[in-house]
């Protein structure tokens, strides 16, 4: 093609048919250039559809962290020793020290304690898009912003729960910590015979070891509440932010 092209060049000037010549050299200018426009349309187009596989990609991913987030807030809520499981335990005792406790009450009262977990949510897939500038190429403004809301919120509520379980722990600690244990420690030491032998007060409502396990268990109950709250709202936040990006990738 090259030499088709040369031998042309060549003509035109041993004729000296410059006009013609000039006008062949204009259109041989124009070629390259469309050749160049088109070679840097075709580059653009690759660039485009790998960075289009590339956010299906870390979507999918992301999504698979949300779902682990939502497996992990379920069983938080839900399992065996879950906090939903946890109120109603804690419900029942508060009940039964407001009527007083009784010998029958003993097996049941004495598994109720608070019990803390932290939320250990997932986060690698953010923080690996984040921290390679891969977040601010999704393309689109409402998917980042909502995104960063959501593990803004899980940062925030993870610092919270911990907060809780640590203030919570404390006030059992000054509260209790010579009674209650006390009491689980013998129970399950001893048995509930000498349990009961040994600490006459659980029958006593208005000794101040009975008066400091009432308070605390209303205050342990309160704040397990108020996490059981927040692990919901997240499972919501989780779930939301999978729709939203089921949409974008409904759109690739």
């Amino acid at each position: 093609m090259i030499k088709f092209f040369r031998k042309i060049r060549k003509n035109l000037l041993s004729e000296n048919k410059f006009s013609k010549y000039l006008l062949y050299a204009i259109g041989e200018i124009a070629l390259v250039m469309i050749g160049i426009l088109l070679a840097l349309q075709v580059s653009n187009w690759n660039t485009q559809r790998q960075e289009k596989q590339t956010n299906v990609l870390l979507l999918k991913k992301l999504d698979s962290e949300l779902q682990l987030n939502i497996n992990r807030l379920v069983d938080l809520k839900d399992g065996d020793n879950g906090y939903v499981r946890r109120i109603q335990r804690s419900d029942s005792l508060q009940i039964m020290l407001s009527k007083g406790l009784n010998e029958n009450d003993m097996d049941r009262a004495i598994k109720n304690y608070f019990v803390s977990n932290t939320l250990n949510l997932y986060t690698s897939t953010y923080e690996e898009m984040k921290n390679t500038g891969r977040l601010y190429k999704l393309g689109s403004e409402k998917l980042l912003n909502e995104i960063e809301t959501y593990y803004r919120l899980c940062e925030r509520e993870e610092f919270y729960v911990l907060q809780i379980n640590n203030e919570v722990h404390l006030q059992i600690k000054n509260d209790i910590n010579n009674g209650w244990y006390k009491v689980q420690q013998d129970y399950y030491t001893f048995g509930k015979e000498l349990t009961i032998k040994d600490n006459p007060w659980l029958f006593d409502r208005q000794s101040q070891e009975y008066k400091n396990i009432s308070r605390q268990v209303n205050y342990a109950n309160f704040y397990t509440k108020n996490i059981l709250k927040r692990v919901n709202r997240l499972i919501d936040s989780s779930e939301k932010l999978q729709e939203i990006i089921k949409i974008e990738l409904n759109k690739n």
